[in-house]
């Protein structure tokens, strides 16, 4: 498939004390030729220059691969405890949403961007215990009751472990994937389910979606898991096709596994 423009418009909530809400233009340009295409990001309000960066393949700093993982987990158990769980008992939803800077709730009007937890009246850094940091806030951290199975295991007064560049690194992959999401599926949200910390929008019984990486694969990638198993070369995992953020590091990247996972889904 060749195109030659593809345009999208993505809301973004920009995260301060005014949890105010700021929104960007993506501008995807490509000539005949797949391999030459550029993307243009063209930025309108008050949007900082790093999310840009972001849309067109992140940071790339020096994390090691523990500080990594401690991280993720610690923000996957933020998602449960301090979103998805309050946001459940209150408007008995567990969606979550990419935000600018990292993910906040569908909609409970807290989010965790970078290293701090954000809400309408203020900010804390995410340090000490989780309860600690929701009472600042002025709520009960809690897992969604009785919603799924496999949670994270983390107790409220479990100690908070994140690295502000992993945390980085973290949100820049959900944000890349949001985008890559949103071009290719304008007319789905995608979601950020706090069961298995994973960004995704569903198409015709084939999930799309990126991850920040799990148990079987420790780093973040991306992957196309149909409903119904496939067969053939594309598919290269269990559940259906991964490829690692490696491989997949820009938005016109990222689209192009998506649309050929589309593709492989339907002739497959």
């Amino acid at each position: 498939m060749s195109w030659r423009v593809l345009a999208m418009r993505a809301a973004w909530a920009k995260e301060a004390s005014t949890a105010g809400y700021s929104l960007f233009d993506i501008l995807m340009i490509s000539d005949s030729n797949r391999d030459e295409s550029s993307l243009t990001v063209l930025v309108s309000g008050n949007i900082w220059w790093g999310m840009a960066r972001a849309a067109c393949g992140g940071h790339d700093f020096g994390v090691d691969d523990t500080t990594y993982r401690d991280t993720r987990l610690a923000l996957h158990a933020a998602g449960e405890l301090l979103i998805a769980g309050p946001q459940f008992r209150r408007f008995g939803t567990i969606r979550m949403r990419v935000v600018l800077g990292g993910f906040g709730g569908a909609q409970w009007p807290v989010s965790v961007v970078g290293a701090d937890l954000v809400w309408p009246e203020g900010r804390a850094p995410l340090a000490g215990t989780y309860d600690k940091v929701a009472a600042s806030a002025g709520f009960e951290a809690e897992a969604p009751d009785g919603v799924y199975a496999d949670t994270t295991g983390t107790d409220p007064g479990d100690a908070i472990r994140v690295d502000p560049e992993a945390a980085t690194l973290i949100a820049d992959w959900f944000a890349l994937g949001d985008a890559a999401l949103r071009c290719s599926a304008p007319d789905v949200i995608p979601v950020l389910w706090p069961e298995h910390f994973d960004l995704s929008s569903t198409l015709h019984e084939v999930n799309y979606g990126v991850s920040p990486g799990d148990t079987a694969h420790p780093g973040p990638y991306a992957y196309v898991g149909p409903w119904k198993p496939r067969t053939g070369d594309f598919w290269n995992a269990p559940f259906g096709a991964l490829r690692p953020r490696e491989e997949v590091d820009t938005v016109a990247s990222l689209l192009d596994f998506f649309e050929e996972g589309k593709a492989r889904a339907a002739a497959d």
